[in-house]
């Protein structure tokens, strides 16, 4: 796989569930070009987040650019994270050869017929890490990776002067 995307339209606690999946696909295809696809909403967590090598964010009010986009690039891989027709639309205009959802997803009479690979994963019987973590292809792997953020160092020696300083409170 040359350029994968990963679409994650969802808001920002599930865009950093979706990090160890994004650690095990750099893993798994440590020379691919990873685009991931975020909602306008969580645009200012995009500098914190690793293994990814571009971010796009979508906003419904100005959608069409984003289409366009997509519509110009070759993705071999397409990872659908939000299960919606916004991003069954978005992966179909990804040409992607590979569109990967959970099967759950695509009850949705118009949603079936876009992916080209249903992964069996019970959305109600595991966590969205885990989700996430079988969608790239890893759900077995052991040990898992874990949460990953990286913070501006800004915001690093702020949250430092922050424990530095902290508050004690008495009952």
């Amino acid at each position: 796989m040359k350029s994968i995307l990963i679409v994650q339209l969802k808001r920002l606690g599930d865009l950093i569930l979706t990090t160890p999946a994004l650690a095990a696909l750099r893993k798994e295809h440590p020379g691919s070009q990873v685009t991931l696809l975020i909602d306008y909403y969580s645009r200012d967590l995009a500098p914190a987040l690793q293994h990814v090598d571009e971010v796009l964010v979508y906003e419904r009010k100005h959608s069409f650019p984003i289409w366009f986009q997509l519509l110009r690039r070759d993705f071999d891989l397409c990872i659908d994270c939000t299960g919606t027709d916004r991003s069954a639309l978005i992966s179909f205009l990804s040409k992607a050869s590979h569109r990967v959802i959970s099967r759950s997803v695509t009850r949705h009479r118009l949603r079936s017929w876009v992916y080209t690979e249903l992964v069996d994963v019970s959305v109600r019987n595991c966590h969205t890490i885990d989700l996430y973590l079988s969608l790239v292809g890893s759900g077995n792997e052991t040990p898992k990776p874990g949460l990953e953020l990286s913070l501006p160092a800004a915001t690093d020696r702020k949250s430092t002067r922050l424990n530095s300083s902290h508050l004690t409170i008495s009952y």
